[in-house]
């Protein structure tokens, strides 16, 4: 009788072995996705692979990094071929129609500083259109967001059908300068972007402990090409100098603990003193890394 009460707990003894051996499953790694969405300045309309001045290649002078082609990237962006799922490496190239070179956004100096800091594993999800205005083109309802929001979940979902355990990180907005062409747009600005962001961290969504960072623009040196070139839609550019003030006002009145600024002002722009150059990108998306690097 002891023999089969003995032999009777050694097989218990064996069963509970079963659970424990489950719970060690290693669970699926983290992939962090950073979205990148905005205008022309999110795209990098005229910030070249190649430097058109000193014909230098970003992905291969000094300050290149791994995570230029370990970093995973989609996107969609106004002239851009490919970009599809499955995504491709980071130093890909975005060929843009309209110009012999490939382009980038802030997408570079982004993920290169967040790798420096331990994010490793990264998925870019970029969804940019050149001159898209706030006010119309990124509304709730607007072709623009749900362009977004579907690219944002078709991402999610790869990762997860590629054994990933995704996490969207963060979110970068590049974009205003079109609003800030247009009276009603430009006063308006600060309740569309309160409204936008609204709308990113429940349709992404974005959780609201994960930051949201605006890239603030700065028309001041179009502007002056404007007078000097008398391309001014008001005497002397008197409503567009109000218009880019208020635009900036308004990105700069939302920021917060969890909602944060980078300064554009003073960065580098190309002929028409509208878009960044090259080396403006990388130090966008460097100060876009700084800010929220913590917060991811």
């Amino acid at each position: 009788m002891r023999w089969l009460i003995a032999g009777a707990m050694a097989a218990v003894g064996c069963s509970l072995l079963v659970p424990s051996a489950v719970a060690t499953i290693t669970p699926p790694p983290t992939l962090t996705l950073v979205i990148i969405s905005g205008q022309s300045n999110a795209v990098g309309f005229q910030s070249f692979v190649i430097d058109p001045k000193t014909h230098k290649n970003v992905f291969a002078e000094a300050g290149s990094s791994a995570a230029d082609r370990r970093v995973l990237f989609t996107f969609q962006e106004s002239g851009v071929q490919g970009g599809g799922l499955p995504p491709v490496a980071l130093d890909t190239p975005q060929k843009l129609s309209l110009t012999s070179s490939s382009i980038f956004g802030p997408e570079i100096g982004l993920s290169r500083y967040l790798y420096s800091t331990g994010h490793k594993n990264l998925l870019v999800v970029k969804v940019a259109f050149s001159g898209s205005s706030l006010a119309v083109d990124w509304a709730p309802g607007s072709k623009n967001l749900a362009l977004l929001v579907t690219r944002v979940h078709q991402a999610v979902a790869w990762a997860r059908s590629n054994s990933w355990n995704p996490v969207i990180g963060g979110f970068y907005w590049m974009q205003g300068e079109r609003d800030a062409t247009d009276a009603s747009y430009a006063a308006s600005y600060r309740k569309h972007l309160l409204q936008f962001i609204n709308q990113i961290r429940h349709q992404l969504p974005l959780k609201s402990t994960r930051p949201f960072v605006i890239g603030q623009i700065d028309l001041a040196d179009f502007i002056n090409f404007e007078v000097v070139h008398h391309l001014c839609s008001t005497k002397g550019c008197a409503g567009e100098k109000l218009w880019n003030a208020e635009v900036m006002k308004a990105q700069a009145s939302v920021e917060g603990r969890y909602v944060l600024l980078a300064k554009t002002a003073k960065l580098p722009r190309y002929q028409d003193y509208l878009h960044l150059t090259d080396a403006a990108e990388l130090s966008l998306g460097k100060e876009f890394g700084i800010l929220s690097h913590s917060k991811i």
